[in-house]
């Protein structure tokens, strides 16, 4: 090999030792890529299951009208942001015959109320009070929240209700079938006898009449009642209170309406302190409405009042 080749050989040579060498520093400082990130979990999903609903409830006056919301009882996950859309309508017995659709409720989240269009489709029926007519209701659930899917779609139950409606006749009866025994004197419906203050010299108890009393025509208060106290004694209102709250919750017939009566308050009068208002507020059931006519006796401030008046003696 001649001097000349082996020259030639050693520059292709360093040639390539050099374009090797560039490759290496541009590898050395070229960026790392980007790694794909892992996804952490699963995207949230959006539930919706049927759940108990509570009934709409509607009084009769001279017609129909709404008395309370009912309550579809779903139970939606996920997310709180969500609209439900009534997409079907059917009632599941017919025997009163009221078609409803859609556009006869309206919904927001799980309050369902009948429009007043759909009340009025009840006009001339006649319904069972306090019986249920339950319509199967087909329901769309949609939101725009980052969940998935986008909507659910289930099908419940909801009722309609006919609330009876708790009269003032009803509300006298309960009053006058009040009774409260002391010892000694065995008590009968429309009797509350009350024992004076403890250390009184004469301990006769005196006797309150509910029986047959009536409503005053221009309340406050709703009863006024008068009690001989020929004795003079002093009787203490905060125990007389009590035991004509107990009195009134002593009888037959109070629970078909109401499922408490609780005592609120008493008020002495300034300036005749023989005479004092006792006021008691009478907890509805779920099946009852009360008449706007005495809707003070439900109020929890107000409450059915009576006043009494001792014919002698005075109240503290």
């Amino acid at each position: 090999m001649t001097q000349k080749n082996i020259l030639k050989i050693l520059v292709i040579m360093i040639a390539v030792l050099s374009l090797f060498a560039v490759s290496c520093r541009k590898a050395s400082t070229s960026p790392e890529p980007t790694p794909t990130p892992t996804p952490s979990g699963n995207p949230t999903v959006f539930t919706v299951t049927a759940g108990t609903s509570s009934p709409i409830k509607i009084i009769k006056d001279t017609d129909f009208k709404a008395y309370a919301d009912g309550n579809l009882g779903a139970k939606v996950g996920g997310t709180s942001d969500y609209s439900v859309t009534i997409t079907k309508v059917e009632q599941k017995d017919t025997t009163v015959d009221v078609v409803l659709d859609a556009s006869d409720f309206t919904v927001d989240k799980n309050t369902i109320k009948l429009s007043d269009a759909g009340i009025g489709k009840f006009k001339g029926k006649n319904l069972t009070e306090k019986q249920a007519k339950e319509y199967t209701l087909t329901l769309t659930y949609t939101t725009t929240a980052n969940v998935e899917p986008k909507s659910r779609e289930i099908t419940t139950v909801i009722g309609i209700v006919q609330n009876h409606v708790v009269t003032k006749t009803e509300v006298k009866t309960i009053v006058g079938k009040a009774q409260k025994s002391v010892e000694g004197i065995s008590g009968s419906a429309g009797l509350i006898y009350l024992k004076p203050k403890e250390g009184s010299t004469q301990m006769d108890a005196i006797t309150i009449n509910v029986s047959g009393q009536d409503f005053q025509a221009t309340p406050p208060p709703d009863f006024k009642l008068t009690a001989n106290n020929d004795k003079k004694n002093q009787f203490v209102a905060d125990d007389a209170l009590n035991i004509i709250g107990k009195a009134l919750k002593n009888q037959t017939g109070y629970d078909t309406y109401f499922t408490d009566i609780k005592v609120i308050k008493k008020e002495i009068d300034t300036v005749s302190v023989d005479k004092a208002t006792f006021y008691f507020q009478f907890i509805l059931n779920n099946e009852n409405a009360i008449s706007d006519e005495i809707k003070n006796i439900v109020d929890e401030t107000s409450g059915l009042s009576i006043e009494i008046t001792l014919q002698g003696g005075g109240w503290e």
